[in-house]
């Protein structure tokens, strides 16, 4: 084992030599670097591009380069005054593009006119998409039979969560966090189990209980923002917004960790064989040893258990032995 760690089965670069270069470029193309908030955007805008590839441009997915840590939006909004034809910025709508110019920073976004944003919260809501989450599902299983219908169930949740994100949307415009912030957005809209029975009917019932309740509260704790919400539920639908497509403008994190990560590891757990069980080493070495007890010795420190130290296994398989054969065939 010492040898293999030794050994270096991959060639790796020393920390004296130079990185390896990038390939040259075609000189009749023009390059396009687009910088993207994080690391873990750069796949989702490079599916993107791919769809406006010709044979004059050539799009260069990345970060922006920086001596410190911060990465994100804040860091692209500062560099729109360097944007342009050659040089394009991508993040996260956020609620930006739902805003319409309502903030400061929506205005700055909308009006940018090299930059790209999502019509969606964040790129993590178009990763679950609803009609997808069924191959995803598929992969993870091998198995394709439907137990599930994901694009009806989603449906169904965004139209129960649509008046709390209601609530929760106008309170961020508002920057009044204590009215409805984003942790008590997440209790209220997040799943605490799912039952697959009549496609989550159970589950969604019990849904709509607690956001009921919730909402109820708020009303009783907030009356003078109800009439005000109503024109601003009037400038959400116009941006596209509707009680059945909620999902893809909520917060990324949340939408993933509350609903649709939930609702495909349970219907992938519900898709997966179920294998027999195996009988355990202690009942192999056992079995052998009342027919061959010739073997007890060595078998003896294979009948291990989590609980036992091996003196004592050692002392019940001899034990198991001495009364499965007869005196005169005693090998002690």
């Amino acid at each position: 084992m010492n040898k293999l760690r030794k050994k270096t089965f991959v060639a790796r670069p020393g920390a004296d030599e130079p990185l390896p270069q990038p390939l040259p470029a075609d000189p009749s193309q023009r390059l396009v670097r687009v910088f993207v908030e994080g690391y873990e955007d750069v796949a989702f805008w490079r599916g993107i591009f791919d769809h406006f590839r010709n044979p004059y441009l050539r799009f260069e997915i990345s970060v922006p380069n920086r001596d410190d840590l911060p990465k994100g939006k804040k860091v692209l909004l500062n560099m729109i005054p360097e944007s342009g034809d050659d040089l394009l910025l991508c993040v996260d709508s956020d609620f930006d593009y739902l805003f319409a110019g309502c903030t400061e920073q929506s205005q700055t976004v909308n009006s940018a006119r090299h930059m790209f944003h999502t019509y969606a919260y964040a790129t993590e809501n178009y990763l679950c998409y609803a009609p997808s989450l069924h191959n995803v599902c598929v992969k993870a299983t091998k198995n394709d039979t439907r137990i599930f219908d994901f694009v009806a169930f989603m449906r169904d949740y965004s139209t129960t969560i649509y008046p709390l994100f209601v609530w929760y949307a106008y309170s961020a415009q508002l920057a009044s966090e204590h009215v409805f912030p984003l942790i008590d957005f997440k209790s209220a809209v997040r799943l605490g189990y799912l039952d697959i029975a009549d496609n989550g009917a159970k589950t969604l019932a019990w849904l709509a209980r607690n956001v009921e309740k919730r909402e109820r509260l708020l009303r009783e704790r907030n009356p003078k923002m109800i009439e005000p919400m109503k024109a601003f539920e009037e400038q959400l639908r116009a941006r596209g917004l509707t009680p059945e497509t909620t999902y893809l403008f909520m917060h990324g994190h949340t939408w993933s960790w509350c609903c649709s990560t939930p609702c495909a590891r349970n219907c992938a757990s519900c898709r997966l064989p179920k294998s027999p069980p195996r009988p355990n080493r202690a009942w192999r070495c056992a079995t052998k040893c009342r027919t061959t007890p010739t073997r007890c010795a060595r078998s003896a420190m294979c009948c291990w258990t989590t609980k036992t130290t091996r003196a004592v296994r050692f002392t019940n398989a001899c034990n198991a032995t001495s009364n499965a054969t007869s005196p005169a065939r005693s090998w002690t």
